[in-house]
């Protein structure tokens, strides 16, 4: 194995994740298991520390920015955490066939979700409408879009239905090395009504944390590998440098298009490895 490809391609995945805050974990697990012969539970462990740098570098530009809603991420992590430390644990005792067919039902599900919004405007429909948030609302936010130069204010709603799907979020994170992401980004567009930009920042903010508490427990059971894992981390820091600047001029209508053409080919590859 030619580690020193790991770089470019993770530079390749540190654009992609940092752009749609999935910590570019949906793409390291089947590069390093279908391109470098690394086996699954490895290439989760690796993907979960890959996880927690690019959350690292992408979470600096956004918050500055005014993009991330840090108060819906502080309400979202502690049942993230809670899961990733369950999935962790248990993730030893799980088929491969049963971890892989998990991988890909998530990925269907989001992709099917992000395309709401593109199929609605290329339909001739409106984009999706922000209900703004009043004084006093705790979780009322706005932000400059640099791509229309217009701020957009907005209210996060369904916090109740929220917590327990970031909860099974956490554990899909350690059990399939995703960071959570790719449910993170869907759930706060769909259910709590946020900007899809807003969405990718709170997830990248949230992502380091809940991939740093399952890297723990698959360090401690001796998952990692340290060599493939630095490589995709130097080449994932660099593309999350360049993919958080590329989504705040970036229209939401094509970050929600490429999001879910991503996942649904992810998923595709996956079940054809069965």
């Amino acid at each position: 194995m030619n580690i020193w490809l790991l770089i470019p391609i993770g530079f390749v995945i540190g654009l992609i994740g940092s752009m749609f805050g999935i910590g570019g974990g949906l793409f390291v697990v089947p590069v390093l298991h279908f391109g470098f012969k690394v086996p699954l539970h490895q290439a989760i462990a690796c993907s979960l520390l890959t996880i927690v740098a690019s959350s690292m570098m992408a979470t600096m530009s956004k918050v500055r920015n005014g993009v991330t809603n840090i108060r819906l991420s502080k309400a979202l992590e502690i049942p993230s955490i809670s899961g990733a430390i369950f999935g962790s644990a248990v993730v030893g005792a799980m088929p491969l066939s049963v971890l892989k067919i998990m991988f890909s039902a998530v990925a269907v599900a989001m992709a099917v979700d992000m395309f709401k919004n593109p199929v609605r405007v290329l339909a001739g429909g409106k984009e999706r409408v922000y209900t703004a948030g009043g004084e006093g609302d705790a979780f009322a936010d706005s932000f400059r879009d640099k791509a229309t130069g217009r701020t957009v204010r907005y209210q996060v709603k369904n916090l109740k239905w929220a917590v327990p799907v970031s909860l099974t979020a956490g554990f899909l994170s350690s059990t399939l090395g995703i960071g959570g992401g790719v449910i993170n980004v869907p759930l706060i567009t769909n259910v709590c009504k946020a900007p899809v930009k807003v969405a990718s920042a709170t997830s990248s903010y949230k992502l380091g944390l809940t991939a740093c508490a399952g890297s723990i427990m698959y360090f401690k059971q001796g998952y990692i590998i340290p060599d493939v894992t630095i490589m995709m981390v130097l080449g994932i820091l660099a593309g999350a440098y360049v993919g958080m600047n590329i989504l705040l001029r970036v229209k939401a209508f094509y970050i929600e298009l490429l999001f879910g053409m991503l996942m649904l080919g992810v998923a595709v590859k996956m079940l054809m490895s069965l």
